[in-house]
C-alpha cells in the first residue's frame, strides 16, 4: 500500500513538472479568425475553398507541403490530415463545414 501512494505521488508530481505547454494562438499571430491548412491536390480542401467562398467568409491558407513554417504548425496541432482549419483556436479535422459553420455562429 506504501508503495502504491508513492508511485502515485510520484506521477502526480512528473504530470506537474512536465505539462505540455498550451498550443500557441495561431489565429491571432496570422491576425485572421479562420485558418486552413492544406495540399494543392486535396479535393476535400478545395470543397473548404469553394464552402468559404461562397459564404463570403475570410480565410487564410497555408500550404503544408510548400511551406515548413506551417507544416510545423499543423503538426503542432495534432495534423495528421487535410484540411486542418483552426476557427478562432478551435481545429477541426478533416473536411466538416458543420462544425467550421457552427463555430463561426458562435
Amino acid at each position: 500500500m506504501k508503495n502504491l501512494i508513492i508511485l502515485v505521488l510520484a506521477v502526480y508530481l512528473l504530470t506537474l513538472i512536465f505539462q505540455p505547454e498550451p498550443p500557441e494562438d495561431y489565429n491571432a499571430i496570422h491576425g485572421e479568425p479562420v485558418i486552413m491548412y492544406a495540399t494543392d491536390w486535396c479535393g476535400y480542401c478545395k470543397k473548404m475553398r469553394e464552402l468559404f467562398e461562397s459564404k463570403g467568409i475570410r480565410y487564410r491558407e497555408f500550404n503544408i507541403e510548400s511551406s515548413t513554417m506551417a507544416h510545423q504548425e499543423f503538426k503542432s496541432l495534432g495534423g495528421k490530415g487535410v484540411p486542418l482549419t483552426l476557427v478562432n483556436g478551435t481545429a477541426v479535422h478533416g473536411y466538416n463545414p458543420k462544425k467550421v459553420m457552427s463555430l463561426l455562429n458562435q
